[in-house]
């Protein structure tokens, strides 16, 4: 084979494992980042690989089977920044879950650390980019991250005494768990092993291209570890053990490990190298219909109240939703449809939300959100009709997860500034602007 198309194929063979842009590839094999036994580039540094490393652990534990689209780990391509740092597209859906769930935090529910120890934001997203450093060596991330994206503190849950965001409150320097984190993982293996696991997770973080294959029927796959020994990807349709195996090879994932050649010797699925590697289980269908939809609508109901995020399988269900919570979601929706002002405000105890353009005005538009299964009757409007006249408020709304009586809608009528939103319309209007399914029990 000649040079020039030794080189196109493994820029090839890069592109298709990595997923970045096949001229940057041709670059990466200009430069040596690149070879025909080696076609995916490796971390330059130790600390490098064991930042991805813990990334790859983390995020195998955080998804399990809540994954979209075939983006297993929630990557959908990687590729080198010039500084050394692993740039990362991450699903736009996973986002916020991802980044919330490497970012070091204590989970006291869980019983310590979770996240990357170390990771710190450099500063806020810019320009569709989120860096995120190491603070003990030069290591580092580049994620994808839409420009709205929040880097506040989540909520856990209603508790948040059980939620410390290490990342947050300790930006500059190390917290004891941290050092905790990094003695337990190096510890966990000698110092050749410990390599060999840091490069083999490290590998399969910069191989989205190749994940996807066992996600793409569903869309999803089951990951998971045994603490810092490996990785597990368990798939149940499309691509057999064997072609996953082959084109995990075709990329160089089998490449020999600090020395050590892959051990091929016990059944297929199992590639491992000394005490580490990785098994893929191919297993029997159990995958809902509904279950991406389900998911989809966890991760931006998630991001959208500002709670930890944890991935649910089953139907959103506002009426299971906490009132709080429910607010939040009936806020977005209405700031996204332009029925409500960026600036909120909260008037008095008549209304649950208010905004205002007019820092001199109370309100603008007003809400009451109403959890309810049955249908709202006159009262409630007759009430909202006084209260926002006596304010001289130029707006208001009924939303209400059940429905409303005849009555209370003739009535609204007769109210040129009162809107009311029904259970049926409010699904219709986060599937169609929030792109939240929403079917209720």
């Amino acid at each position: 084979m000649t040079k020039s198309s030794n080189k196109a194929q493994t820029a090839r063979v890069c592109s298709a494992a990595t997923g970045a842009p096949y001229v940057e590839c041709l670059k990466w094999f200009d430069r040596g980042l690149i070879s025909r036994r080696q076609p995916v580039p490796e971390p330059q540094t130790a600390p490098q690989r064991r930042l991805e490393a813990i990334v790859a652990h983390e995020l195998a534990e955080a998804f399990r089977d809540v994954q979209l689209d075939g983006a297993l780990l929630g990557i959908r391509k990687a590729k080198l920044a010039d500084n050394g740092f692993l740039e990362l597209d991450i699903h736009p859906v996973m986002a916020y879950a991802l980044v919330h769930r490497i970012l070091p935090h204590n989970d006291r529910n869980y019983g310590g650390l979770r996240g990357v120890p170390g990771l710190r934001p450099a500063a806020n997203p810019s320009d569709g980019a989120l860096v995120l450093n190491d603070l003990t060596s030069a290591a580092g991330l580049a994620l994808s991250v839409s420009a709205d994206f929040s880097l506040s503190p989540v909520r856990f849950d209603d508790d948040g005494d059980n939620y410390e965001a290490i990342w947050h409150d300790h930006a500059n320097e190390l917290h004891d768990e941290e050092r905790e984190f990094i003695d337990s993982w190096e510890r966990s293996f000698d110092a050749a092993n410990g390599r060999r696991r840091d490069l083999v997770l490290s590998r399969l973080l910069r191989r989205p291209g190749v994940l996807q294959c066992m996600g793409a029927t569903h869309g999803l796959a089951n990951t998971y570890t045994h603490w810092t020994r490996d990785l597990v990807i368990e798939w149940c349709c499309g691509a057999s053990k064997s072609e996953a195996e082959l084109r995990l090879r075709k990329s160089g994932f089998f490449a020999n490990l600090d020395g050590l050649d892959v051990d091929e010797s016990e059944f297929e699925g199992k590639i491992w190298w000394g005490d580490t590697g990785v098994l893929l289980k191919r297993i029997s269908c159990y995958v809902p219909d509904d279950w991406s939809s389900n998911v989809a609508a966890s991760y931006k109901i998630d991001a959208v109240v500002g709670r930890y995020p944890r991935g649910h399988r089953h139907p959103v269900d506002l009426m299971k939703t906490s009132p709080v919570d429910l607010e939040k979601i009936i806020q977005a929706l209405l700031i996204r449809m332009g029925m409500m002002a960026d600036k909120i405000r909260f008037p008095d105890h008549h209304f649950d939300l208010g905004s205002t353009e007019n820092p001199k005005s109370s309100a603008d538009c007003v809400v009451q959100v109403k959890r309810t299964e049955r249908a709202i009757g006159t009262m409630a409007v007759e009430k909202l009709a006084d209260a926002i006249g006596r304010r001289q408020i130029g707006r208001a709304i009924i939303v209400s997860t059940g429905g409303f009586t005849t009555a209370a809608r003739q009535l609204a009528t007769q109210h040129a500034h009162i809107q009311l939103i029904d259970g049926n319309q409010l699904e219709m209007l986060l599937r169609e602007h929030l792109r939240i399914e929403w079917r209720s029990s």
